[in-house]
């Protein structure tokens, strides 16, 4: 699960996948929770999905 917020916002986008299949799920508009490390929107493209796999959406 990875998290990518705009800078010094509470809210962002999440990113769920299982490492077996490589099927997830990405949310719009979700809370970012206290303490979690999030990654910055400002960020380059390549920051911000590395370590992200090129997992299959579940519609």
């Amino acid at each position: 699960m990875v998290f990518t917020t705009p800078p010094s916002a509470g809210y962002g986008y999440a990113s769920f996948w299982c490492d077996t299949c490589l099927e997830g799920i990405h949310v719009s508009r979700a809370p970012v929770p206290a303490g979690v490390t999030a990654l910055s929107t400002a960020a380059p493209i390549e920051d911000r999905t590395r370590g992200i796999p090129n997992y299959r959406l579940v519609t």
